[in-house]
């Protein structure tokens, strides 16, 4: 980066210059922030976009995972699949947690998309509680993946 114009080399933007554990930990902050919003969201009665940002939680904790594994999809489709291939079906995770992704994916794309479909509390409270526990395995996880990476020389 050249500091005394604050750009980066073409191609580059700001997390690229980010090291990979904060890059990591800043997903993981967004996850945790996204995770907030929702159940404000759920709180004002704002089911399907509760439901949207509790996707986003999800998202952003997998991106991190997926760093942490070096590999860093852009796309949400991209992002669902790896953490399938990946993480979950290799057993760094249970695997009902990539599914529990895709299916949140799938309840994102009709919250956010589908005016025919109207979100309900119950809806929203079991995305909140599913994002809540991917989150929070997506922690221990992390550590699983950092301690085979002390183990592994690459």
């Amino acid at each position: 980066m050249d500091s005394a114009l604050g750009t980066y080399p073409k191609g580059w933007n700001r997390t690229m210059a980010m090291h990979k554990e904060e890059q990591i930990q800043l997903r993981l902050s967004i996850a945790r922030d996204k995770l907030s919003v929702a159940v404000g969201l759920l709180r004002n009665g704002h089911y399907g976009d509760a439901i949207s940002k509790a996707y986003y939680a999800m998202f952003y904790a997998g991106k991190a995972l997926l760093l942490a594994l070096d590999q860093d999809p852009h796309k949400h489709k991209g992002v669902v699949t790896m953490f399938g291939e990946k993480i979950a079906r290799v057993g760094l995770t249970d695997p009902r947690y990539g599914r529990t992704l895709a299916k949140a994916e799938r309840l994102r794309i009709d919250a956010d998309y589908n005016e025919q479909y109207l979100a309900t509390k119950e809806d929203a409270e079991k995305a909140i509680h599913d994002a809540e526990d991917f989150v929070n395995e997506a922690h221990a996880t992390l550590k699983k993946i950092q301690a085979r990476g002390k183990n592994h020389v690459h």
